[in-house]
């Protein structure tokens, strides 16, 4: 997968983390994408092509092209342009397919659009870049939920409790700017809710 480095992110976090060593801002930084932001903005998103239904199947994996990723959840599921839901309609298994709860009983006619799901991604914990679209977006909210997150470590260098305070505050407003912007447009789907825990 090409992207932006998420070293890069280092220009931001670094001058304000004294003696922080690199590795930790990393670690965090992957932490922070993989178990917070993008779960709970859910703005990395993949369209699966359209699948055709076949009589008596119920089962049907996902496939996405990064293996740099995992699923995290679904989207918008929709069996010729309607829209299906979770548990009354189909239910997901592992995070690799889905079971639809009615067995169809005849396959998807030529005229018609057949399953077509849409993934919500995140980040594996080992990742050393995401796409550029993402980076750019959100760099800066995602420096402030690093900065946030050291900071309230304590007896250290860069220990600073007030600052990181702030910083998170700044992190929590952009991260329900992007869950927001995400959604626009959505209007026959509901934004999965996720809880703002305080990041800890």
């Amino acid at each position: 997968m090409s992207g932006t480095k998420l070293t890069d992110l280092y220009e931001f976090i670094l001058p304000e983390l004294p003696k922080c060593p690199k590795p930790l801002v990393l670690q965090n930084i992957r932490t922070l994408l993989r178990t917070d932001f993008f779960p709970q903005t859910q703005v990395w998103k993949y369209e699966m092509d359209a699948v055709d239904i076949k009589d008596g199947k119920t089962d049907y994996d996902f496939e996405w092209p990064s293996k740099c990723t995992d699923v995290d959840t679904l989207g918008l599921v929709t069996i010729d342009k309607v829209v299906i839901l979770p548990l009354e309609d189909y239910v997901m298994n592992d995070f690799k397919s889905l079971t639809l709860v009615v067995e169809p009983t005849a396959d998807t006619e030529s005229d018609q659009d057949g399953l077509e799901i849409q993934l919500i991604l995140k980040p594996k914990m080992d990742i050393d870049e995401v796409p550029c679209e993402y980076y750019d977006n959100h760099f800066q909210t995602w420096a402030y939920g690093v900065m946030s997150k050291l900071m309230k470590m304590k007896n250290k260098p860069w220990s600073d409790k007030q600052t990181g305070a702030e910083y998170l505050g700044y992190y929590l407003d952009g991260k329900g700017e992007a869950r927001i912007e995400q959604n626009r447009g959505r209007t026959t789907a509901t934004l999965t809710a996720r809880p703002d825990y305080p990041f800890a």
